[in-house]
C-alpha cells in the first residue's frame, strides 16, 4: 500500500510541478517522499453497523476526535499520508463511505446515492462512536457530505476542514456557476454515464478524472495500480450519475447560519469549477479560512500532503 501511494504521489507531484525549477522540484520531491515512506503499510480495520449497513474504518491515536471523509472513486486509504501523522496528536478516524471499497453496498437503481444519504451516515457514525463533537476534514464529495452534516447536526461539529467541496449547487443560478454545471455535466457527468451503461468502466472513470484534475490524460499518466483502486471504487458515481438523485440541495442561507470554523482548502492548478465554489463558500461562511494549496489540483492530500497537513494541524491547533 505505501508503494502505491508513492507511485500515485510521484505521478501527481510531477505533473503540478511542471512549471518550477528542475533543482527545487528534485528537492521538494525528495522531502515529500521520505516523509511518506515513514507511514506505516497498513491499519488494522474495524467494521461497523450504520443505517443497515456495514462500514469499515481505521480508528487510531488520542485526543479530540478528527474524522476523514474521502470523495468519489476513492476510500479510506485517500488519508493514507495523513492518518498517522494527525494520530500522534488527536484521535484519527478515517472510514469507507457507503459504497466504498472494502465496504460491500451493492449498485442498484434503487438506492440513495446522495451526499445527503452519506450526511445521514455521518452523522450515525459520530452518534455510533460516542462521539459528542467531532473536527471533520472532507475532500471533494467528502466535503459536500461533512458539509451538509455540519447543517444537519451542527451540535456534532468542532470544525470543518472543506478540500474543494463538490457542492455546486451553490453556485446555481449565477452565470458563470451555471456554464460551469452545464460545462461539467456535458464533458464529464453525461459522458461517463453513457460508459457506466456501456460497462466500459475503465472510460468512465478516465472521463471522469480528466475533468475533476483538469488533464486529459491524466489517468493515462497514472501507474495501473492506481486505476485498479480508483475502479475499486466506482459504484458511487456510477449510481449517482445514472440516478441522477445525487445533488442534495443546500440553500445558501443554511450556509450563512453555520458559524462552525472553517478551513476552505483550494488546489493552486485546481479546475475553475471547484474555485467558484469556494469563492462562494468564502463569501456566505461567517467564520471560514481560506487557503491555496501550492503544487496541487483536485487531489490536493495527495498529491502536496505535507503542505496539507501542515496548514490543516495549525488550524486545528487554533480551534
Amino acid at each position: 500500500m505505501k508503494n502505491l501511494f508513492t507511485i500515485l504521489f510521484v505521478m501527481l507531484f510531477a505533473a503540478a510541478c511542471r512549471n518550477n525549477n528542475k533543482k527545487e522540484t528534485v528537492v521538494e520531491k525528495k522531502s515529500t517522499l521520505e516523509a511518506i515512506q515513514k507511514q506505516p503499510n497498513t491499519h488494522i480495520l474495524k467494521q461497523i453497523n450504520i443505517n443497515g449497513d456495514t462500514f469499515n474504518y481505521v480508528d487510531i491515536g488520542k485526543g479530540e476526535p478528527l474524522v476523514f471523509v474521502h470523495g468519489s472513486i476513492g476510500d479510506y486509504r485517500a488519508w493514507q499520508n495523513q492518518i498517522d501523522t494527525f494520530a500522534s496528536k488527536y484521535r484519527v478516524i478515517a472510514y469507507s463511505r457507503r459504497y466504498a471499497w472494502p465496504n460491500a453496498q451493492p449498485l442498484s437503481d434503487t438506492l440513495d446515492y446522495s451526499a445527503g444519504q452519506h450526511a445521514k451516515d455521518l452523522a450515525q457514525l459520530l452518534k455510533k462512536l460516542d462521539l459528542e463533537s467531532a473536527h471533520l476534514v472532507g475532500h471533494s464529495w467528502g466535503g459536500y457530505t461533512v458539509l451538509k452534516t455540519a447543517i444537519d447536526h451542527p451540535e456534532l461539529v468542532s470544525s470543518l476542514v472543506l478540500g474543494e467541496p463538490a457542492v455546486a449547487p451553490l453556485m446555481a443560478g449565477s452565470k458563470e456557476g451555471d456554464s460551469l454545471i452545464s460545462d461539467i455535466n456535458n464533458t464529464v457527468i453525461l459522458p461517463a454515464t453513457k460508459f457506466f451503461a456501456q460497462q466500459q468502466k475503465d472510460s468512465a472513470v478516465a472521463t471522469f478524472v480528466a475533468g475533476v484534475m483538469g488533464s486529459k490524460d491524466y489517468y493515462s499518466k497514472v501507474p495501473q495500480e492506481v486505476r485498479n483502486l480508483w475502479l475499486q471504487n466506482t459504484t458511487e458515481s456510477e449510481g449517482g450519475f445514472i440516478s441522477k438523485n445525487n445533488w442534495t440541495p443546500i440553500a445558501t442561507n443554511e450556509v450563512e447560519q453555520l458559524n462552525v470554523p472553517t478551513l476552505l482548502i483550494k488546489g493552486e492548478h485546481s479546475p475553475r469549477f471547484f474555485g467558484k465554489i469556494i469563492d462562494t463558500l468564502v463569501t456566505l461562511l461567517p467564520n471560514n479560512e481560506l487557503e491555496i494549496l501550492p503544487k496541487a489540483s483536485h487531489g490536493l492530500q495527495v498529491e502536496n500532503p505535507i503542505e496539507f497537513n501542515s496548514m490543516v494541524l495549525d488550524f486545528l491547533d487554533r480551534n
